[in-house]
């Protein structure tokens, strides 16, 4: 028993280290995201069970292997709550949360294992003071590639649960 540990150790370790090696690519051409069924992280420490962000899976698509790779730009997500028009007028998207990682925060998101799809990062990502809450929102990824190039995946839309604790506010706190 002792020694399959260790030996999982290792390979832990070494995929670890081959993540890290894998080399940065200029030849982005494609994002490609992947979200959960309930793609939704609580990130509080009271262990309330209102989410407070998003789990997605990223891959930065080299042209020259047509998979995911590590990319030497910056990746970025966007979130839009998306609010219904007046009459007879299209659905607007207001952004309400941008996240960006360089190259070197990026390292920590790094997915150990390369798949059939190439290199992933698996992104947890904070919505911080933004309130979704019961809202439709559109999260759109892109690559910022080193030359100025956006390079954006496709929108994936999410209905974000209604808080299911109430929230008391400092007034009501008083009565």
């Amino acid at each position: 028993m002792a020694g399959g540990g260790c030996n999982a150790m290792r390979t832990n370790r070494s995929s670890v280290a081959k993540a890290r090696r894998a080399p940065l690519v200029s030849d982005i051409i494609g994002v490609r995201t992947y979200f959960k069924n309930n793609p939704f992280l609580s990130f509080d420490d009271e262990g309330d069970p209102d989410p407070e962000g998003i789990k997605v899976t990223y891959y930065a698509v080299s042209n020259a292997t047509q998979i995911g790779a590590f990319g030497d730009g910056a990746i970025r997500f966007k979130m839009y709550v998306i609010e219904p028009g007046r009459e007879g007028e299209p659905a607007t998207g207001r952004l309400v949360k941008t996240w960006e990682f360089n190259p070197q925060q990026a390292m920590g998101w790094r997915v150990r294992r390369k798949t059939t799809l190439g290199w992933p990062y698996m992104f947890h990502l904070n919505w911080g003071d933004a309130d979704p809450y019961g809202k439709e929102i559109r999260i759109v990824p892109e690559f910022v590639r080193t030359d100025g190039r956006v390079i954006k995946g496709s929108p994936k839309d999410l209905r974000v649960p209604f808080r299911k604790q109430k929230v008391i506010l400092l007034d009501e706190a008083r009565l």
